[in-house]
């Protein structure tokens, strides 16, 4: 079994379970009125899932000395990502290589894949870590067929003879809106034929969030999500336009997504992100869509 933790890790209610193992993906800020407003403080919140004697695997290149000092006082074997294992990307594909504390593994000439490849090594050394056997062809096939839903998940529609990417993700604080905009950058088609559909929660860094995505979009079409907790349109329109973007606010996500999809020229992206909220508003929209087309 897998389980995440949804805030922090020390006062989270998945931490009433002793894992075999504890994974921390990486160390961003987010949620500071429960975790606080810094690295060091997030850290400590995450190390509160390690188990004495239990292996850690951290994927964060700079993790706060805190997170390794506890692991150290609970006596747990560490894996650190640069040190014990790590990927390499180009632009053709990506290679990892790995331990399981006796044996070096190795892998390489991988398809590159749509979800953070980050993500992917980590993955493949919690595997080795886990002592199961290591069947490299069931593997490489396991990492093609593996997406996340609404992690870069792309749908092609259709409308008036015109074709249009629609990308999902939703990355919704700045830590997520570098990999984004970095994602993004690998992309063939220009930056100039990309539109973006954004919501935000009020409690995430909106400056923080905008910035790396800035050179990645052409225009933006925001609206308030359907909670209490939304930042409004306004708020959303006036910090970009201040960022120097051309955007649109409008009364609701799905508006924005027509929106956008109307003005998306044939071959265009449409970017949804922001928001679990944008992504589910967005998924719905697709779906009205798809059922027309079929009627």
């Amino acid at each position: 079994a897998v389980l995440e933790v949804g805030l922090g890790g020390r006062l989270d209610a998945v931490n009433l379970i002793d894992a075999d193992l504890a994974v921390v993906t990486s160390i961003g800020v987010d949620h500071v009125e429960w975790l606080g407003n810094s690295r060091k403080s997030v850290a400590v919140e995450k190390a509160g899932i390690f188990r004495p004697g239990r292996p850690v695997i951290c994927g964060d290149l700079d993790p706060p000395a805190v997170l390794l000092a506890h692991a150290d006082d609970l006596g747990c074997p560490q894996y650190l990502r640069g040190r014990d294992f790590d990927l390499r990307v180009t632009a053709d594909g990506w290679s990892w290589s790995g331990t399981d504390g006796d044996v070096v593994r190795e892998l390489s000439a991988l398809p590159l894949l749509d979800l953070p490849m980050e993500n992917a090594a980590l993955a493949l050394q919690v595997f080795a870590c886990m002592q199961l056997p290591w069947q490299l062809s069931q593997i490489v096939t396991a990492l093609q067929q593996a997406h996340v839903s609404g992690r870069f998940e792309r749908r092609n529609i259709h409308l008036d003879g015109r074709c249009v990417q629609v990308i999902l993700d939703v990355g919704h604080n700045p830590h997520a809106a570098v990999w984004l905009a970095g994602r993004l950058q690998q992309e063939s088609i220009p930056s100039s034929r990309r539109h973006a559909v954004f919501g935000l929660l009020l409690d995430k860094d909106l400056p923080e969030v905008i910035e790396p995505l800035l050179p990645q979009i052409a225009d933006w079409s925001v609206a308030a999500l359907p909670t209490a907790r939304s930042r409004s349109a306004q708020e959303l329109q006036s910090a970009l336009q201040e960022a120097g973007a051309s955007v649109s606010s409008w009364s609701s996500l799905q508006a924005a997504m027509q929106a956008a999809c109307e003005k998306a020229a044939d071959g265009d992206q449409v970017l949804v992100f922001g928001s679990f909220y944008c992504v589910a508003e967005a998924l719905q929209w697709l779906e009205r869509h798809e059922q027309g087309q079929a009627g």
